[in-house]
């Protein structure tokens, strides 16, 4: 029976458990950077539901009611925007927690989320044409300055990746 235990817990060091613990938190960051990766032009997202659909003019309809009077403010643009901003600094809190463990597996884990990143700077982009469509100015601002720093972001962290990897072939030279 003890074997069984041991077994077990060397599972979840190994990374195959899935329902607890930081794998499952690690696969729900990872669905969500692909939800937001594959939002299209002319949709938007419904953050509590984890949704999507077409824009149209009952959609607007639809959040106007929702937002009266600020009882049910469940879903607008600003809520979609917070979303992606904080998937995003998750997904760097997470690459920086495992950047600080020097083996193979968080290194393929801090790829497999880099490449996140990257693809869902194209479903915010759509995000933004939707937005843009709509005539909404100072929001499609916003989504300009955070895709930008976005960029900056992941340009430091690319540096920070090979200054690693290059410290790291120094050491076993």
């Amino acid at each position: 029976m003890e074997s069984k235990k041991k077994k077990m817990a060397s599972d979840d060091e190994a990374g195959t458990n899935f329902v607890n613990g930081r794998e499952k938190d690690l696969l729900e960051l990872v669905s969500k950077l692909d939800f937001i990766a594959n939002l299209k032009e002319d949709e938007i997202m419904y953050v509590t539901s984890l949704s999507k659909s077409e824009y149209s003019w009952g959609t607007s309809f639809h959040r106007t009611i929702c937002n009266l009077g600020g009882l049910w403010t469940t879903e607008s643009k600003k809520i979609t925007l917070d979303f992606f901003k904080e998937t995003i600094d998750l997904a760097f809190h997470t690459i920086n927690q495992y950047m600080k463990k020097n083996s193979i597996y968080p290194q393929a884990i801090n790829s497999m989320i880099v490449k996140g990143i990257i693809e869902s700077k194209k479903g915010i982009s759509n995000y933004r044409e939707t937005c843009k469509k709509r005539k909404e100015d100072i929001f499609v601002s916003e989504i300009d300055g955070f895709l930008k720093i976005l960029d900056v972001n992941l340009e430091n962290l690319q540096e920070r990746i090979k200054r690693g990897k290059k410290s790291q072939s120094n050491l076993l030279d």
